[in-house]
């Protein structure tokens, strides 16, 4: 399930799939700076790309191992 608090309020209520589309400011405290910004160091520019970004990927990993998880 989707948490409302995790979106913009424009967004609440899509679904995941129409989320995917959406820009990355389309999340609760991503400003449309930190868009432009992920945009020219990563060229990402909606939240499939950003959660399919290897660096994102790499990061969970570690985190996860240093946790057991």
């Amino acid at each position: 399930m989707i948490n409302k608090n995790w979106l913009d309020k424009e967004y609440e209520g899509k679904s995941a799939k129409e989320l995917l589309k959406a820009p990355i400011d389309a999340l609760q405290g991503v400003s449309e700076k930190d868009k432009e910004k992920m945009k020219e160091a990563f060229g990402i520019d909606n939240i499939e790309e950003m959660a399919n970004l290897k660096y994102f990927k790499r990061a969970k990993i570690l985190y996860e191992e240093a946790k057991g998880k």
